[in-house]
């Protein structure tokens, strides 16, 4: 009877050793739990062997009551979890026409401002795409890259100044239709395409330098009718890349810098710029690429300078209103049909005057260069400079 009895005792006991261990366990807050602050989610990414410990923001939401009640419009993420830092963003990773439920989970977010802490110094791409209502993002010092579709159809997000910024990625700010405000710093080295697609933009100056962009930066621009390239050194060489300003049809005055070595234009670089009347400051161009200005319907006059090296036969197809084209240069093959290292499956050699219509008058320098267009049979009139047979200055 007693060996009964202590067995119901001992028994009775680990009943209740384990009823508390379970109460414990939920009691408990687990680790997970416990790093969530600042409405976010916390991964820890070690890095590399000599990398430094990080933690990175890797959802804003999912765990976050507040937001995912539509309650929360302002976000704060944490500079650090226990003396470790927070250094990124990195809630992309997405593909945008695959993960519908990903942008209809940030849709329905009523998030107007995300405030950063001055530890972050990367961002991924996607991190805050699908944020229609968001308005503002502060950019901490150690943020230099914009990448990939980092604020894809954040439709309200107004302001972006960064000082040190050196990359604008593919679809950056696409469709961010609210945007009018945006600072190009002399830092900035590359553009992608259809970066600012859509955009609100008032004003854009460039610096004077080699900027490697992509196709149609400013495509569907709102307000955008001037955009205008900052004075450099006399070392500085101006490079308007391939594609740049292509389908630009808002854009009417280009303002290119009276200080700086050379001005590149490159392929296509206004091509299908349909309202372009003025383009100012080409004393410093030395090159003008295949279909730089093409289908620029509306500009009446161009000047080419003294110092050009080249100008691509189809520089200027397809620009129905240019009546006067200026050459400051005397250079012979500007006039002859001789650039060899150009061939067409339809004609030999042809240079830039062969695409202008016919009615086209053309101002040069010298007798020389006149006799020299007319030996060549050119249908429109070759007029020699003088003050008063010179265009009116744009």
């Amino acid at each position: 009877m007693k060996t009964r009895t202590k067995r119901i005792l001992l028994l009775s006991l680990c009943v209740a050793l384990l009823a508390g261990c379970a109460v414990f366990a939920f009691a408990a807050p687990k680790p997970a739990e416990t790093k969530v602050v600042g409405h976010v989610v916390y991964s820890y990414r070690p890095g590399g062997k000599y990398a430094k410990e990080h933690y990175a923001v890797t959802d804003f939401f999912d765990t976050d009551e507040a937001a995912q009640n539509n309650t929360k419009k302002t976000i704060r993420i944490r500079e650090s979890i226990g003396g470790v830092p927070v250094t990124a963003i990195e809630t992309g990773g997405f593909n945008i026409d695959r993960d519908a439920y990903y942008s209809s989970h940030r849709v329905s977010r009523p998030v107007r401002k995300i405030i950063l802490p001055d530890t972050i110094t990367s961002i991924s791409p996607y991190a805050f795409a699908y944020f229609p209502l968001l308005k503002t993002v502060n950019f901490p010092d150690g943020i230099t890259d914009i990448p990939d579709y980092a604020f894809y159809e954040c439709r309200y997000f107004k302001k972006v100044e960064i000082s040190n910024l050196k990359s604008i990625g593919d679809y950056a700010f696409y469709n961010c239709c609210c945007m009018y405000s945006f600072t190009f710093p002399d830092t900035l080295e590359s553009i992608g395409d259809y970066a600012f697609y859509h955009n609100a933009l008032k004003k854009a100056s460039f610096p004077c330098k080699e900027l490697r962009t992509g196709y149609a930066v400013f495509e569907n621009s709102l307000y955008l009718r001037k955009v205008t390239f900052r004075n450099g050194t006399k070392d500085d060489v101006l490079v308007i890349d391939d594609g740049m300003f292509a389908e630009f049809n808002d854009l009417q005055t280009v303002v290119l810098p009276t200080v700086a070595k050379e001005v590149r234009i490159g392929n296509a670089a206004f091509m299908n710029c349909n309202n372009l009347k003025t383009v100012k400051n080409t004393e410093l161009i030395t090159t003008i690429g295949s279909c730089a200005f093409e289908n620029c319907r509306w500009l009446p006059s161009f000047t080419i300078p003294a110092c050009i090296k080249y100008v691509h036969p189809y520089a200027f197809v397809g620009c129905q209103k240019l009546t006067e084209l200026t050459l400051n240069s005397t250079d012979p093959l500007l006039l002859q049909k001789s650039l060899k290292h150009y061939k067409d499956w339809t004609m030999d050699d042809v240079n830039f005057i062969f695409f202008l219509r016919n009615d086209c008058r053309i101002y040069v320098l010298t007798p020389e260069m006149q006799k020299m267009a007319e030996d060549e049979g050119l249908s429109r009139s070759v007029v020699l400079r003088t003050p008063d047979a010179l265009p009116a200055a744009a």
